[in-house]
């Protein structure tokens, strides 16, 4: 089973459907997204597929609250991770997010301190996991000839269009022509 990562709707989520201030919401998608990189910071999710969902989610949440980005400067909030992130491990040995998610719970309530930050991050790590099935389409059937092999040696274009590979190749070789006619005259008058 294939995954896809979504901090943006599992922030969404947590936070009641973004009932919450745009930092609050920049923050949990930072990091939720770090998590997932194996280094508790925001440099490497940039120009990632997380990095992307990060920018259309504040977009998402800049044009909720009626800013620009003229009027309101947003970057990446910095990731200071105090409690653990276990669910990303889990998840690769276990390839299974439920599985995981409990594994994650059970790792947190193992904690002295962050028990429950700890467990709010497997939850929110778990949401924004989304499970991709992958559907193969059938390739195409084309009617190829016996002697065809791939290679059409530059006649593509000349099969596709005569008319005009033709009317091209006459106006490029009658100006060839004019071009070294003027040359040799030059050459030849000096």
């Amino acid at each position: 089973m294939e995954f896809t990562l979504n901090p943006c709707s599992a922030c969404w989520k947590k936070h009641k459907s973004g009932n919450c201030g745009i930092n609050e919401i920049n923050n949990c998608v930072a990091e939720t997204a770090a998590a997932f990189t194996g280094y508790p910071s925001n440099n490497l999710v940039s120009g990632t597929d997380s990095g992307k969902n990060w920018q259309q989610c504040m977009e998402t949440m800049m044009k909720a609250e009626g800013r620009t980005p003229c009027d309101f400067q947003l970057n990446m909030a910095p990731v200071w991770n105090q409690s653990p992130h276990y669910f990303y491990p889990e998840l690769l040995s276990t390839r299974n997010a439920e599985k995981a998610k409990q594994n994650c719970i059970q790792k947190c309530s193992e904690l002295r301190h962050h028990r429950k930050q700890c467990v709010d991050n497997c939850i929110t790590d778990r949401d924004a996991v989304q499970e991709v099935e992958k559907y193969e389409k059938p390739p195409k059937l084309t009617k190829k000839s016996n002697n065809d092999n791939g290679n059409d040696n530059g006649n593509g274009a000349r099969k596709a269009h005569p008319v005009i590979f033709w009317i091209s190749f006459s106006v490029t070789a009658i100006l060839l022509a004019f071009v070294l006619t003027i040359f040799y005259q030059t050459l030849v008058s000096n």
